[in-house]
């Protein structure tokens, strides 16, 4: 049985729209929507196409030109992640250097 959350988690998880996942698993919108509140599918093929894709995850060649790939996904993430390293970084030496100043003009 597929979990309607599993759906909607896996689909936010790939950062695609309701609409990138139709065009996907070639049905509407609308049906994505369904699915996320617990309609099931009266399709078996489709039945089979949405849990082999919350198994699997999309073909790379099925994503709609525009899309976000699944394979940029993880490399979009490491340059977030690296991006906000960098900006942790640079804001612990800012809060260092405010607080040797402080002292030093505490000291004054």
């Amino acid at each position: 049985m597929i979990n309607p959350k599993a759906i909607r988690a896996k689909r936010k998880s790939l950062h695609l729209s309701a609409e990138a996942l139709a065009e996907l698993l070639g049905v509407k919108k609308e049906n994505i929507y369904k699915w996320e509140r617990g309609t099931r599918p009266s399709d078996p093929d489709i039945y089979l196409k949405i849990e082999t894709w919350l198994r699997e995850g999309p073909e790379l060649s099925n994503v709609p030109h525009g899309k976000i790939l699944r394979s940029e996904v993880p490399e979009a993430l490491k340059e977030l992640l690296e991006s906000n390293r960098s900006l942790a970084e640079t804001n612990r030496d800012l809060v260092s250097l405010l607080r040797q100043m402080i002292a030093e003009q505490l000291k004054k």
